[in-house]
């Protein structure tokens, strides 16, 4: 629980104080209003003003804990908890699976092969529970149905799919414009296991999750999932196959028609290829080309051309572009001439490359329509890019963006409801007052890089 309640309500028992001495310190003529406080029961900008009234009585830690509590207030516990979600997933644990060596209590699988389909978010530990189950063969597929406010609503699946960005076993099918469980015509909140004419129930609420024969097989099983062929179902991972030509003309033009003239919100560690001088990156991927045969080779210029328009598109926007890049990462790029995520089909930059990108960087972050912060992580496993209007896209920090040599796939969450989540978390928790750096320290900083250039 976040609440300033709960908060005030520790502080006082920590400090050994009374309600009226809170109230003393806070300058409340009665103790009402403190009452009020604990129990929920005062609109936000009075929650602000006894914060800022008691502040100087604080210390450090109890100050971030208030603050914290604070945000609760501002945005609401299931809203402020979604964006500790996205904290934890983006800065503070790896974008790996979970490992099922940390949950030693395993309920049992019916079978090493076949379809396992979870419809909701049945428990708590969902994602620890599927990754046992996939744990135990590949040959295993996990399909799991949700419903747009099952994300909005549980930080828990939140992190989850983006977790399970890589796990190739598992796949997530949004289902669109359902408004509640009748409407499915079935039980939501369980999982079905299919192998060949066999099928087992798992259902959400029982104390030993073991699963259950179903008597009719895997016709039975299906029956449970016929409701939901009625809805419209919305995938949401994507490009887990990158490789040829085509591949990367749809791909390229799939991240220009999201761009395109969009307020948008950036958060990797390095700039990405839509941030780099056209000329540039044909140049590194044109180079790279003549030396490598290569299967998009005989797409190059429709490439080239697509990739134009998005460079374009980024340094003409009328729209404001948030930008959030690592200090550290960025560095790396100017030591080596390489991205976090470097295409596969460039060469590394050039000393000269180098010093025109970081340049080209400079001069956008002066505009009155981008906002620039070097944060201080090193890297980070999870980029993402915000459109407004259209929705956030996941994807792996560390990739080569062929799926032959490394693991690649996107997580896509549609909808502007998911941008203006992922947008007040920057606003929230990265573009705060204590964490922007002003023109000048940005400006410092791209000298830093051009310095380093220079010396390697």
């Amino acid at each position: 629980m976040n609440s300033l309640g709960k908060c005030i309500y520790d502080w006082l028992n920590a400090e050994n104080k009374t309600i009226a001495q809170l109230a003393e310190i806070a300058g409340y003529r009665s103790k009402t209003s403190i009452f009020r406080l604990l129990h929920g029961k005062s609109n936000y900008s009075s929650c602000l003003q006894f914060y800022d009234a008691v502040r100087p009585s604080l210390d450090e830690k109890w100050q971030k804990r208030f603050q914290y509590a604070l945000l609760s207030e501002k945005v609401g516990e299931t809203r402020h908890l979604l964006m500790d979600a996205l904290d934890q997933c983006l800065f503070h644990v790896s974008a790996g699976p979970l490992s099922s060596s940390e949950h030693p209590d395993n309920p049992g699988v019916p079978s090493s092969a076949g379809e396992v389909f979870i419809i909701g978010c049945p428990w708590a530990d969902t994602f620890c529970k599927l990754d046992q189950w996939i744990g135990v063969s590949d040959q295993i597929q996990v399909i799991h149905y949700v419903k747009r406010q099952d994300i909005d609503q549980s930080p828990d699946l939140l992190a989850g799919l983006i977790s399970q960005i890589t796990r190739m076993q598992y796949d997530a099918v949004m289902l669109e414009e359902v408004d509640d469980n009748q409407e499915l015509q079935m039980t939501w909140n369980l999982a079905l296991w299919i192998h060949e004419k066999q099928a087992w129930i798992l259902l959400a609420g029982s104390q030993h999750t073991n699963w259950h024969p179903l008597p009719g097989g895997s016709s039975e099983a299906k029956s449970f999932l016929s409701g939901i062929s009625h809805f419209r179902q919305t995938p949401l991972y994507r490009c887990s196959d990158l490789g040829n030509g085509m591949d990367y003309i749809s791909f390229t033009e799939q991240n220009y028609r999201m761009e395109r003239n969009r307020k948008a919100l950036i958060i990797k560690p390095c700039p990405g290829m839509q941030m780099l001088p056209a000329c540039i990156v044909e140049r590194a991927f044109k180079d790279f080309l003549e030396e490598n045969l290569e299967s998009i080779s005989a797409a190059r210029e429709t490439l080239i051309y697509t990739f134009e328009k998005r460079v374009s598109n980024f340094y003409h926007s009328s729209k404001h572009e948030f930008l959030i890049l690592s200090r550290e990462s960025m560095l790396q790029f100017a030591r080596t001439g390489l991205l976090a995520d470097h295409f596969f089909a460039f060469r590394p930059f050039t000393k000269e490359e180098r010093i025109k990108i970081i340049r080209a960087l400079r001069d956008l972050s002066k505009k009155e329509t981008v906002s620039i912060l070097f944060t201080e992580n090193e890297t980070w496993p999870v980029s993402v890019e915000a459109y407004d209007g259209y929705g956030v896209l996941f994807y792996p920090s560390d990739t080569n963006y062929n799926t032959a040599l490394s693991d690649y796939r996107e997580l896509f969450l549609p909808g502007q409801d998911c941008f203006n989540l992922m947008f007040q978390y920057a606003e929230e928790y990265c573009f705060r007052d204590d964490n922007v750096n002003n023109e000048h320290n940005a400006d410092a900083f791209f000298n830093v890089l051009l310095n380093m250039v220079v010396s390697v």
